[in-house]
């Protein structure tokens, strides 16, 4: 038997309402889209970090390879007296240019002398004058003694451990040629030697360095 069931009627001119629902609630769902968010944020960069750290294992590691070292070859020195003369007497001993010839020893009382000549000009001169001061009656003492006023143009100067002096005199236009000169007592003092030198007559190159680069082979004998 089927119920009865008596619809109300609907009157005429009446506005239906329908039946409001009620609103889902979103302060409850917006905490969950955040977690999913973040945990997808967090996966994603795992997962790169992975493969990055994965990658830095399978990159093979140079090995250290030792560089050759380099040294520097020095630059072979050029000694200048190389294939030069040399000249020996009982006092002393030294070099001198291939191209100068050497002349005789010369007797001037108790001086004595001998001339090294370029170009049949004489060049270079050693004397020897014996350590007598005809003032006194006594030997010199010292240098600055024997140079007496000359010694204002003299300098000191070192041959081969003996203390010397030096005087360059440029000379000038009227008579006086430029010449150095060294003076210098023999180890026992009983000689003074004197080296002469006029660069003017020796036209090369760094002529002016000749009288330094015989005195550096300058020896005396014992």
């Amino acid at each position: 038997m089927e119920p009865n069931i008596n619809p109300t009627p609907i009157q005429k001119n009446q506005i239906v309402t329908p039946p409001v629902l009620p609103a889902k609630s979103s302060s409850k769902l917006l905490p969950i889209l955040l977690a999913v968010f973040l945990i997808s944020i967090i996966a994603t960069g795992a997962y790169v970090f992975g493969k990055y750290s994965a990658g830095l294992k399978n990159t093979p590691t140079q090995p250290n390879i030792a560089l050759p070292t380099t040294i520097p070859t020095p630059l072979p020195t050029t000694d200048p007296t190389v294939g030069w003369e040399t000249y020996s007497d009982k006092n002393i001993t030294f070099q001198y240019p291939n191209d100068w010839e050497k002349g005789e020893m010369q007797l001037y009382g108790s001086r004595s002398e001998i001339d090294f000549i370029y170009n049949k000009t004489v060049t270079f001169t050693v004397s020897y004058l014996g350590n007598y001061n005809n003032g006194t009656g006594k030997k010199y003492s010292s240098l600055e003694e024997f140079l007496g006023q000359r010694k204002s143009k003299a300098n000191d100067i070192s041959i081969n451990g003996i203390t010397g002096k030096i005087i360059d005199d440029p000379g000038d236009a009227e008579h006086v040629i430029p010449f150095e000169e060294v003076i210098f007592f023999s180890p026992d003092k009983l000689v003074i030697i004197s080296i002469y030198y006029m660069d003017s007559y020796y036209p090369v190159v760094d002529n002016n360095k000749i009288i330094d680069q015989i005195l550096s082979t300058f020896k005396f004998i014992e």
